[in-house]
This record gives C-alpha cells, sequence and structure tokens, in this order.
C-alpha cells in the first residue's frame, strides 16, 4: 500500500492547477511509513535470530553424559519423573520458575 500511496502522492504533486496540500501530506506519511516499516521488520527479525541462536538456560543440567547407551537407560529408567518411573498422582512437580502439582485427567 505504501508504493501504491508515494506513486498516487507523486502524481498529485505533478498536477496542475491542483492543491498540493494532501499530495505533500501523503509523500510525507508514505516516507514515514516506509522507514517506520523498516526500523519493525528489522526488529523482528532481530529478535528472531536472538530466539532462535541466542544462548538457553533451558535444559542444562550439571549432570554429565553417561558413557554408553546402556549406561543412560539404565539411569533414566530409574529416574523419577521418566517412563518407566512416573511422578505419582498428586505430587508437586517444580523448578526455580514454576510448580505444578499432578492431578488425573
Amino acid at each position: 500500500m505504501l508504493p501504491a500511496a508515494f506513486i498516487l502522492s507523486i502524481v498529485g504533486l505533478c498536477l496542475s492547477g491542483k492543491s498540493k496540500g494532501t499530495s505533500i501530506a501523503a509523500v510525507i506519511i508514505a516516507i514515514i511509513g516506509v522507514i517506520v516499516g523498516a526500523v519493525v521488520f528489522f526488529a523482528v527479525v532481530a529478535d528472531g535470530f536472538h530466539d532462535a541462536f541466542g544462548k538457553s538456560e533451558f535444559g542444562k543440567s550439571g549432570l554429565s553424559a553417561p558413557s554408553s547407551t546402556s549406561a543412560r537407560r539404565s539411569d533414566e529408567s530409574n529416574q523419577a519423573g521418566s517412563r518407566e518411573n512416573p511422578f505419582p498422582i498428586g505430587q508437586s512437580v517444580y523448578n526455580e520458575e514454576w510448580q505444578v502439582t499432578l492431578s488425573p485427567a
């Protein structure tokens, strides 16, 4: 829409014998719209890059990786909250930011 507004405002400026006030206002608004659109675009793209490639604290733990797959499977099956050893109904699960109490569906 901004390119069409800009072109029509230029056409309005070129017409002879007509008032130029609205055409000048349209040129100014079209230029401001392009500048605001570019700023918003680059802000959204920069935020997307930050979310996609930025460092995240989610999922970090102090545990080291096990040396073999069988050792990992036995550690996972013994850990509370895994598929093999789920938390019981009514127990609260929490971390530093949130807390959830498990209830039947």
